[in-house]
């Protein structure tokens, strides 16, 4: 799992060095969306939320 965050971060420090504010804002409301998401689908495996 820290080997996908440690991509998953070099992704997005290439990323910033590119970005217009409009970019930025998109990529904040996925990540929100995707976190409501993923909460919601761990709430029925409490246990492996918490850890995240």
């Amino acid at each position: 799992m820290k080997k996908i965050a440690d991509w998953y971060q070099q992704i997005m420090i290439n990323v910033m060095k590119r970005l217009t504010t409009k970019d930025i804002l998109i990529i904040l409301v996925i990540t929100i969306v995707l976190l409501i998401i993923a909460k919601l689908t761990g709430e029925m495996s409490s246990e492996r939320w918490l850890k995240i």
